[in-house]
């Protein structure tokens, strides 16, 4: 049984809370070369590979283990019932069916190294695991790399590489360039793709945007908050940007243009950021910044001159963002209102 590319993505989510760090990104630049690569063969699969190549390392939900990050990711998969993902969980840091080769730590239990040696015999292989092992030496945190470079940096780091690898990860490579009849960097979009990617938002992204708005203005329901989204897009005095990490939506920003006199500006129209939101999990990354400057460079191209956004008292994080990105305070008032 195969996951959804949506189960894949929540489960890549989850386990990046439980150990936060750069493997989540590596393992959506493998699922990006995975699908690019699986697309030009023709007759694979893209979205089994960017499944298999998401989740090739899942095992690091479980902690920064090295050898055991393989039984963690196997052991795992097998127990929620995706035994595809399971095996290559397994096969992707093995060029042949041993431990012989490994580069890494063998931090695992007796119990453990002989599961791994165990299910290395027994495995039938194909094309999809020599897809994702291909990806894996491809594949950076921000994106496509040279794989002999990436080889040499593991090298560095490790002090050695084994050789019988090295050839084994370009005759992979070899193997599926003449399988395409294309170059691997050509089709992985490697000078062109990254994993961190901002673009202006459009209708088709309503509920794309209302999704993550609505964990940022959750006085709304999702319904509502698309709609009043769908309502705002036409209006030419307002703009959405939404973030990605690989495929996965992590955050948006909605700005516009403000007429009306803006609390310690001295022009008009003034651009105004009106929320910003970045999925916790994601934070902390550059994102928001990122964001940001969509929204300043939007609204600088309207001729305006001041960028302004404003936050709720109560929001204590809120201004330190804001201050670290170059705003300065201008005021701070209370609002009143009654009935008559």
């Amino acid at each position: 049984m195969l996951l959804t590319r949506k189960q894949a993505e929540e489960l890549l989510v989850e386990a990046e809370k439980c150990n936060p760090g750069p493997w989540g990104d590596h393992s959506r630049v493998a699922a990006h070369c995975a699908e690019r690569i699986a697309r030009a063969c023709g007759d694979m699969d893209p979205d089994k590979a960017y499944i298999l190549g998401l989740l090739h390392d899942i095992g690091r939900k479980f902690g920064g283990r090295h050898l055991g990050h393989v039984s963690d990711g196997y052991s795992y998969m097998l127990s929620l019932g995706y035994d595809e993902a399971a095996r290559i969980c397994l096969t992707h840091s093995f060029h042949d069916k041993t431990t012989d080769g490994y580069i890494g730590n063998f931090d695992t239990t007796e119990e453990e190294l002989r599961m791994i040696r165990e299910a290395l015999q027994t495995a039938v292989t194909d094309e999809y695991d020599m897809l994702i092992r291909l990806c894996d030496s491809l594949a950076g945190s921000r994106g496509v790399l040279d794989m002999e470079e990436r080889m040499e940096d593991v090298k560095r780091r490790y002090g050695s590489y084994p050789r019988d690898k090295w050839e084994d990860n370009l005759a992979l490579k070899s193997y599926f360039e003449k399988k395409m009849n294309r170059d691997i960097y050509n089709v992985t979009e490697k000078e062109q793709w990254t994993v961190f990617r901002i673009r202006k938002a459009g209708l088709q992204d309503a509920d794309t945007v209302a999704e993550l708005a609505v964990q940022m203005w959750d006085s709304h329901t999702l319904q509502e908050m698309a709609e009043d989204i769908c309502g705002t897009m036409t209006k030419e005095d307002a703009c959405f940007f939404l973030s990605y990490a690989g495929g996965l939506p992590v955050g948006f920003a909605q700005c516009g243009l403000r007429h009306d006199y803006v609390e310690g500006t001295e022009s008009t129209p003034v651009g105004y950021l009106e929320g910003i939101f970045v999925r916790e999990e994601f934070r902390n990354r550059g994102y928001a910044r990122a964001l940001l400057r969509e929204c300043e460079k939007w609204a600088g191209e309207r001729e305006c001159r001041e960028f302004a956004s404003d936050c709720e008292l109560e929001n204590t994080d809120s201004p330190g963002f804001h201050r670290a990105m170059g705003f300065r305070e201008a005021n701070r008032i209370i609002c009143f209102v009654k009935e008559l």
